[in-house]
């Protein structure tokens, strides 16, 4: 594997990251708002 196909998986790999966590935090912030109404 080249160094540019590397550092193309670590950006794809952080963007991946990127989504989950923006994720995790509109389901937590769902939950916490149900739990509350």
């Amino acid at each position: 594997m080249s160094k540019k196909e590397g550092k193309h998986v670590m950006s794809y790999i952080q963007n991946m990251i990127t989504i989950a966590n923006f994720v995790c935090g509109l389901l937590a912030i769902y939950a916490v708002f149900v739990h509350y109404m």
